[in-house]
C-alpha cells in the first residue's frame, strides 16, 4: 500500500515537473502566437484522447477489479475495444471532414488541417495504451501502469522540447501527444 502511494506521488510530481519545464521552454522559445497555438493543440489532443476511449478508463479499472473470472476480463476488454473502435472511427472521420474548421476555431486559421488530423490520429492510437494501463490498474498492478505512463510522458516531453526549441508549435504538440503512444507498446511491462 505504501509503495503504491509513493509511486502515485512520484508520478504526479513527475507530471507536474514535466509540465512546468515544457511550458517554460515553450513560453520562452515560441512566439506569443506560437505558444497560444501550442496550448490550444495540447488542449485539443487531451480532449480527443479522452474521447477516443469514450471516457471509460475509470469504469474499466472498476470492472477489471471486480472481474471474477478470465471470461469477465475478456468481456470487459472486448467492450473497451469496441468503444475505442467506434469512438475512433467517429473522431477520425470528424477530424478529416472538419479539420479546417477546427483549426480556425483553435488557432484562428484552417491552414493547420494536417496538424489537427495528426493530433487526432495520435490520440486515437493512444487508446490501446489507455486501455492497457486501466487494465493493469484494475488488476492491482498500478505501479506497472504508472511506470509505463512515465516513460510515455518523458518521451513526449523530450520530443516536444526539440520542436519547441525550433519554434514549431504544432510539431511540439504532436510530439508531446506522441508520447501517449508509448503505453501501447506491448514489450513494456
Amino acid at each position: 500500500m505504501t509503495a503504491r502511494l509513493g509511486a502515485i506521488g512520484v508520478f504526479f510530481a513527475l507530471r507536474i515537473g514535466c509540465a512546468l519545464i515544457l511550458l517554460k521552454l515553450a513560453a520562452s522559445r515560441l512566439s506569443v502566437a506560437g505558444f497560444a497555438d501550442f496550448s490550444q493543440y495540447l488542449a485539443f489532443a487531451s480532449l480527443v484522447t479522452l474521447l477516443a476511449v469514450g471516457g471509460s478508463q475509470n469504469g474499466l479499472i472498476r470492472q477489471v477489479a471486480a472481474a471474477r473470472s478470465r471470461a469477465d476480463l475478456e468481456e470487459t476488454l472486448a467492450a473497451a475495444a469496441a468503444i475505442w473502435i467506434a469512438a475512433s472511427a467517429i473522431l477520425l472521420l470528424f477530424a478529416i471532414i472538419a479539420a479546417g474548421m477546427i483549426g480556425t476555431v483553435l488557432v484562428g486559421h484552417g491552414g493547420e488541417s494536417a496538424a489537427i488530423v495528426a493530433l487526432t490520429g495520435a490520440a486515437i492510437f493512444a487508446g490501446p495504451g489507455q486501455i492497457r494501463c486501466s487494465m493493469l490498474s484494475g488488476q492491482g498492478r498500478m505501479i506497472s501502469s504508472l511506470e509505463i505512463q512515465s516513460v510515455g510522458l518523458l518521451a513526449g516531453v523530450a520530443g516536444a522540447a526539440v520542436f519547441a526549441l525550433r519554434g514549431e508549435a504544432a510539431a511540439a504538440a504532436l510530439a508531446f501527444a506522441g508520447g501517449s503512444l508509448v503505453p501501447s507498446v506491448p514489450v513494456l511491462r
